[in-house]
């Protein structure tokens, strides 16, 4: 399935059911340890960090022990923003949201698929 693309190692952050960090409702991604992962169908791609140190940077900013960052593999993706696909609350029609300005912190890279390895923090 992956074979002839590009691994690379870098760092996950999840919280305690192992559901991506940023992402709430029927957008957060489920991770499942040595299983690779893809975005939803018709989200845009997944994000990790390139280092330990910015994975730690990030989490730091946050004052409860409820995340996990853990050591992962992933393919890395050309996309270079962020986005996801939500049914709006009043409407129930689909619709995109772009973070194309959003803050991505230092050292986020963004992967078609991730691959959780061993928790570290």
């Amino acid at each position: 399935m992956n074979e002839g693309k590009m691994k690379l190692n870098g760092y996950k952050l999840v919280d305690n059911d192992l559901c991506s960090f940023s992402m709430v409702g029927d957008n957060k991604i489920k991770y499942i340890p040595d299983n690779y992962v893809k975005p939803k169908i018709d989200d845009g791609p997944l994000a990790v960090f390139d280092t330990l140190d910015h994975a730690l940077f990030f989490i730091s900013q946050f004052d409860d022990n409820s995340y996990q960052i853990w050591k992962c593999e992933y393919i890395p993706s050309s996309e270079r923003m962020l986005w996801c696909t939500y049914f709006g609350s009043l409407t129930k029609d689909k619709r995109t949201l772009v973070l194309k300005g959003c803050y991505c912190p230092s050292g986020t890279m963004f992967a078609d698929q991730v691959k959780l390895l061993e928790r570290v923090v």
